[in-house]
Order: C-alpha cells, then sequence, then structure tokens
C-alpha cells in the first residue's frame, strides 16, 4: 500500500468513527473540489507552495470542518467537471517575467481513485529543481510553511538567486 492509499484509509477510517486527527502537513493538503463556477485559486497557491518548498500531493474532494472539539473531516467526493482543471495544472506556473513554464516534469499522472461511496482526485508535485525556483501563479510565489501557503518576499527570492 502507497502512502496516498494509507492517507485515504486513515481519512475513511477518521470520518466513519466521527473522529478527528490532524493530517495536512507541509506536504499534503485536503480541499474539496469547487463548485463548477467556484474558484481553484486556493488549490493553485497549495500546488505552487509544493513546487517551491518540497513537493506534496493536494487530495481533492475531501475538508475539514469545524473547530475545536467539533473539527471532523467531510467526503465531499470527486466531480467529473473538474477533469479539465486537473490537467491544467502543469502549465498554470509561470516565471518571475511572466513567461509559462513547462512543468511535465514535475506532476506525475493526476489519479482518481475510489474513496467511500466515490471517489477522489489526487494532484502529486514534485519540488523543482534549483535551477527553475521559483515558480509563480498570479504573479506571486508561494512557499509551504507547516500547513499553510506563503506568499514569499522579493529580498527572500533575490537572496536565493545571489
Amino acid at each position: 500500500m502507497n502512502t496516498t492509499d494509507n492517507i485515504l484509509k486513515t481519512i475513511a477510517e477518521l470520518i466513519s468513527t466521527n473522529r478527528f486527527r490532524v493530517l495536512e502537513s507541509d506536504t499534503l493538503e485536503l480541499k474539496p473540489v469547487p463548485a463548477e463556477s467556484g474558484s481553484w485559486k486556493e488549490r493553485h497557491k497549495s500546488v505552487n507552495a509544493f513546487l517551491n518548498t518540497r513537493g506534496g500531493i493536494l487530495i481533492l474532494g475531501i475538508k475539514e470542518e469545524g473547530r475545536g472539539h467539533e473539527r471532523h473531516y467531510v467526503f465531499t467526493g470527486y466531480q467529473e467537471q473538474a477533469e479539465p482543471k486537473l490537467k491544467e495544472f502543469i502549465r498554470l506556473f509561470t516565471d518571475r517575467q511572466g513567461r509559462k513554464l513547462d512543468l511535465t516534469h514535475c506532476f506525475p499522472a493526476p489519479e482518481v481513485k475510489p474513496f467511500l461511496n466515490g471517489r477522489v482526485a489526487i494532484i502529486y508535485a514534485d519540488e523543482l529543481s534549483a535551477d527553475l525556483k521559483y515558480c509563480y501563479i498570479e504573479g506571486v510565489a508561494y512557499k509551504r510553511v507547516l500547513t499553510g501557503d506563503h506568499g514569499i518576499g522579493d529580498p527572500e527570492i533575490e537572496a536565493y538567486e545571489e
């Protein structure tokens, strides 16, 4: 059983027992698939941060809800209309000058896997090689810090380039 299968098994157990355990990390993000007219911006930011940091896995179709003792995971499922959005990840990102990057080599094939009474989609993003650091989405480069995506300032990027 691979890492993703283990994660999905753990989430299924947590959902079925109505328990919660923090699973998101600097290399794992869980997000619902946006409604048809919904924004994919947060998903793009997370994948950009994975590329600029250590790589990571985005699982679409599961979300975290509630606060404190009320926190739990909700299975929202993968929706077929999202397929074009899954395929576009390899073409979304640019370099500092705004030129589109071909990052095919950073994206193993996305997967759609059975989960509970439906399916989830999985996007894998490998870390960019040192010569490609950093990539941008809508003019901003993000990095992953713990479970959050944070913009990288020009001073940090310039220090890296030196």
